[in-house]
């Protein structure tokens, strides 16, 4: 089945808590918590079946003892056709990058099928920077409930249980903002949205099942020629 990859990470430490001069440098030397995915047929998303396709997802949770922990994960992205965050050029991405373990041909066989929902409704509104529980509310989402600052707490804490609860509830939340049919609203005081074409998660599936019309180089295969 092809499937696309809805995911979020948790870190360890605050952006701040890390030193040197940019701000790229102190991401990559954050450390994951733990990982989330929701795996999402990529043919009922093309069909228009947006609500089945979610139903029928699978969630699921990597905790990351060790450097070894998120091996699995990559494995899943892999052979994923998409994979879809929010804010991850900037964030996310950033902080996996040491768990590649060197390997920059898997890492941009990831980020070459990344949908970034953030970067581009930043690249396309003049680089005003929305937060995700903002354009949750919204468009009539629940909210997120916590944030990465808590998150870090329970870490700390050992408070797994709802750590998982928090990440596993922002990825799914996250995929129902990226799989609206009618666009994400971005300002409350004026009607004002981002369509469906430019941040839409079907029409980048459609985009790449042109270039790669062939299942099986929909994942890592064929990315890098």
């Amino acid at each position: 089945m092809p499937y696309t990859l809805f995911w979020d990470i948790e870190t360890q430490e605050k952006i701040d808590d890390k030193k040197g001069r940019f701000r790229e440098d102190r991401i990559r030397q954050l450390n994951v918590s733990c990982a989330c995915t929701l795996r999402v047929d990529s043919d009922l998303i093309m069909d228009g079946r947006e609500e089945d396709a979610l139903l029928r997802a699978t969630q699921t949770t990597y905790w990351v003892d060790d450097i070894d922990g998120l091996q699995p994960m990559l494995s899943e992205f892999d052979g994923a056709e998409l994979l879809v965050s929010y804010n991850g050029f900037s964030f996310d991405h950033l902080v996996l990058q040491k768990y590649y373990r060197g390997d920059r041909r898997r890492e941009l066989s990831h980020t070459f099928k990344a949908h970034d929902v953030f970067k581009r409704i930043v690249d396309s509104q003049a680089s005003r920077w929305p937060s995700l529980d903002k354009l949750l509310s919204l468009n009539g989402f629940d909210t997120k409930g916590a944030n990465g600052l808590i998150a870090i707490k329970w870490w700390a804490s050992g408070n797994r249980r709802d750590l998982e609860e928090y990440c596993r509830s922002d990825v799914m939340l996250m995929a129902k903002l990226a799989l609206s049919k009618s666009g994400i609203i971005l300002d409350g005081s004026e009607p004002m949205h981002a369509p469906h074409a430019v941040v839409g998660v079907a029409p980048s599936l459609a985009a790449r099942r042109f270039r790669f019309p062939d299942r099986r180089k929909r994942g890592r295969e064929g990315l890098i020629e």
